[in-house]
């Protein structure tokens, strides 16, 4: 698998009670510090929550690594990155700084792979990459309703995208989300690196 990951990731079939934001806002104060990072984050940068949003949703929380959604690992380890410079850097830097950690991550565990339905190929509609502009969770809810006993797993291609492109997608996902001055310092490292 390219992603480099030492586990597997695998995909969870859908709960339909789950609701999105619920399990997300659950995930985030669910833990003392956890909550205490995320509104410190909030309060500095209200948009942090539409972009917590956005990205569960287009990566859905039924992608995971052991038993965890990959999407909140990432998240986690993020508001960690986040908060070790706090008091250290001005909150513009901070904000750059979780986002980029938060997208980074998340595209270094999917690169490479992609969800598949075999029993849907033949019918074009039976393969997700996390570069599509629709969301995994979109797709494989539809999927699912359409046919309830459909196998989505997870599998790693050459054909599937790279971390790099996978950042950008996400980065488009969130842009419109974002003050244009972090849009520009994104932009520069992305040109630079």
């Amino acid at each position: 698998m390219k992603n480099g990951s030492t586990m597997k990731l695998h995909f969870k079939k859908h709960d339909p009670d789950l609701v999105v934001d619920d399990s997300l806002k659950e995930f985030l104060y669910s833990d003392r510090q956890r909550a205490w990072i995320t509104r410190t984050l909030d309060s500095d940068w209200p948009q942090a929550l539409m972009i917590r949003q956005i990205i569960t949703h287009h990566v859905s929380l039924n992608l995971l690594e052991g038993t965890r959604p990959v999407v909140l690992s990432c998240l986690e380890l993020a508001l960690l990155h986040y908060s070790r410079f706090l008091g250290v850097k001005p909150d513009s830097d901070r904000f750059i700084e979780f986002l980029n950690c938060y997208l980074t991550s998340i595209s270094k565990r999917l690169e490479g792979i992609e969800v598949v339905c075999q029993s849907r190929l033949d019918r074009g509609d039976g393969v997700w990459k996390p570069t599509y502009s629709h969301s995994l969770h979109d797709w494989s809810t539809g999927i699912q309703y359409r046919h309830p006993d459909a196998e989505l797993r997870v599998t790693s291609s050459v054909l599937a995208p790279a971390a790099r492109e996978i950042y950008i997608g996400l980065l488009s996902k969130v842009a419109s989300s974002l003050p244009e001055s972090a849009m520009t310092r994104i932009r520069k490292s992305i040109k630079a690196g």
